[in-house]
């Protein structure tokens, strides 16, 4: 699957909107956010930049992202929930938001709280597990 410029500036977008849902950004986070930019093709430069952004509240999109691909919002979502549940809670605002990018992107309801269920039952709070983007982008070397 080829990914287009977009998808990967709204994944990216995505998940910076969604570490600052729970008003809390420490350097989990930031660590998190920078691995999936490698992945994404993203400098850090550019990422730490965004996140001072949306730490000082100048840059905050609340329009859901939506993927050229049912399989990129999949990722996404899975991607996110493992991400809201660094700090081992999901808030009502983190819930809020990936129920909303679901949506728009024509998951289900039912698929969105299984994949919760999923992740809840299997204990997926590694750091270091791979982000499922991983599976759809070609690796990119710095």
């Amino acid at each position: 699957m080829t990914w287009n410029l977009s998808d990967k500036n709204n994944y990216l977008t995505g998940m910076l909107v969604l570490i600052c849902k729970d008003r809390n950004i420490d350097s989990t986070d930031k660590k998190m956010i920078r691995l999936m930019a490698d992945d994404l093709g993203f400098n850090h430069y550019f990422v730490d930049q965004s996140i001072d952004e949306i730490k000082e509240r100048k840059f905050i999109i609340e329009e859901p992202p939506e993927f050229s691909s049912l399989e990129i919002a999949e990722a996404f979502i899975r991607d996110a929930i493992r991400f809201a549940f660094i700090d081992h809670a999901l808030h009502l605002y983190e819930l809020e938001w990936l129920s909303s990018i679901a949506a728009k992107n024509k998951l289900s309801v039912q698929w969105f709280f299984l994949e919760i269920e999923y992740f809840l039952k299997n204990n997926n709070y590694d750091q270091d597990r791979i982000f499922e983007i991983r599976k759809y982008v070609e690796p990119v070397f710095h």
